[in-house]
């Protein structure tokens, strides 16, 4: 199958020129957007560009106060009712998520009439994992393997049962909340497979649900065309997986974005970083609590109005928010092509999106993806265009930008993408995590092999390959012998 797709710098202006395409070319168009917070701004762009055009423009998302029916079934409802019609100009917004929730290989939908275009790269890979040391009988009664289906390895296709799927429907049931990332996981559209150890009662009986799960791009196949609007998109999980998955992706002939700026980005942005170590959330959650160190910093020496973003803080762990500097705005690291915030010229990114040690090795095994490929597309990609959100996406503006980060690896990526000339460190140093003492130690043994848990990681990761290299020639080889 194949798919289209706009690259072009963040504030190149993909989005407002795809409005003013829609506006001057009639036909039937879903937009889906990444946040609900743009339908409004986007819906008064696309009608002041219509003019005296006539066009008929719907928007169905969670939060505008409908409460009769699903966001899915009421996307599935408008889009009956539109093609009744024979609307000929029509536009609906809608959300990713709300994308993927519908079946639009259902001939009612008549799909191919409609012309999809999806602002920013949707997330097609998702991977979740618990322990469940008592509670995992009960988690089988929602989620089993299914009976049939090819596997990969240790993992097996998995689905929800008639109950999991009751759960999944349910809105006031607090086990839902426990169980929330596997619901959203095993969902219409989605291949999902889970750790066959969860669900077999022998000796290695496993407490931990490990589940990943990737968006069907199949799903997108039954519309007239489906492009996708993104920066850097050749970086991004969506090019890399379904590009793996057998998908062909083709630059739109018709929308083409190039815009020059009054003055070259890497003149205007200044980098600044806080250190050598990783930025990482075992780290954000130690004792040390190096982000309470940060936002001190940030409380004291910044004295114009900004943006910040942090990771969300997790049960247990420390508040990880600790800028209340009055100037600040918190936002979410999540990309959003808005000019809300391009009046402002400071932004720090104190986030870490790294990904969870055996996913590495399952997203390597499965597709050929590298860890350097899954860092830049999970945490350096939503840097750049975070960094891009501020004063940098005005094209016209000369105004030098700052822009904090973490670690020298992030501040580096964003200079190399950039062009940044200025790079330099904060001048203070966020604390080491702090190491438990054990107040009854065992007896000294041998020294550690490994300076540090990055090393002894990264040497695990080393043999774990090794292993399934050696695995798959000797599987080779076992297939020769027997042919022989």
């Amino acid at each position: 199958m194949g798919l289209l797709y706009v690259n072009g710098e963040c504030g190149a202006g993909k989005t407002f020129d795809l409005l003013k395409w829609i506006a001057s070319h009639p036909g039937l168009y879903i937009v889906a957007f990444n946040k609900i917070d743009l339908f409004s701004e986007h819906q008064a762009t696309l009608v002041a560009f219509a003019g005296s055009i006539p066009i008929k423009v719907f928007a169905i998302n969670s939060k505008d106060g409908v409460r009769n029916a699903s966001v899915g079934e009421r996307i599935t409802k408008q889009v009956q009712d539109i093609n009744s019609l024979n609307h000929t100009h029509c536009v609906l917004f809608i959300t990713h998520e709300a994308l993927f929730r519908v079946d639009w290989t259902r001939t009612d939908l008549e799909s191919h009439r409609w012309r999809l275009f999806i602002d920013e790269s949707p997330m097609p890979w998702s991977y979740v994992e618990t322990n469940f040391p008592v509670s995992w009988k009960s988690v089988h009664q929602y989620i089993n393997h299914q009976p049939t289906g090819d596997g990969h390895g240790d993992y097996i296709p998995v689905q929800l049962t008639d109950e999991g799927e009751a759960l999944r429907r349910a809105k006031h049931d607090p086990f839902k909340d426990v169980l929330i990332d596997y619901l959203n996981a095993i969902r219409l559209g989605k291949y999902a497979y889970a750790n066959k150890s969860f669900f077999c009662n022998g000796d290695k009986q496993s407490i931990k649900l490990t589940m990943f799960s990737i968006i069907n791009p199949k799903v997108l196949d039954s519309f007239a065309e489906a492009t996708i609007l993104s920066a850097n998109f050749k970086a991004t999980f969506a090019h890399l997986i379904w590009s793996k998955m057998g998908v062909h992706f083709t630059p739109h002939k018709e929308l083409v974005v190039s815009r020059c700026r009054a003055m070259p980005l890497g003149n205007r942005i200044r980098i600044h970083y806080f250190g050598e170590r990783e930025a990482s959330l075992n780290w954000f959650n130690n004792e040390a609590n190096p982000l309470k160190i940060a936002g001190d910093w940030f409380n004291k020496h910044i004295q114009v109005p900004f943006y910040y973003a942090v990771n969300e803080s997790r049960n247990g762990g420390n508040r990880l928010s600790q800028v209340h500097n009055p100037l600040a705005q918190q936002i979410a690291p999540i990309a959003m092509g808005s000019n809300q915030l391009s009046d402002m010229t400071v932004a720090a990114w104190l986030v870490a999106l790294k990904g969870k040690p055996y996913e590495y090795a399952i997203i390597e095994e499965l597709f050929g993806i590298t860890r350097e490929q899954f860092d830049r597309a999970r945490e350096l990609e939503p840097l750049y265009q975070f960094a891009l959100r501020s004063n940098l996406r005005d094209f016209e503006s000369s105004a030098p930008v700052d822009i904090y980060v973490i670690s020298k690896s992030q501040a580096n990526f964003l200079k190399s993408i950039t062009g940044a000339n200025h790079i330099e460190w904060v001048g203070i140093d966020l604390p080491e995590p702090i190491k438990v003492i054990d107040a009854d130690p065992k007896p000294v043994g041998r020294p550690k092999k490994y300076k540090s848990d990055e090393a002894a990681k990264e040497a695990q990761r080393l043999r774990d390959r090794k292993y399934r290299q050696d695995k798959r020639a000797q599987q080779r080889l076992n297939q020769l012998n027997k042919a022989a």
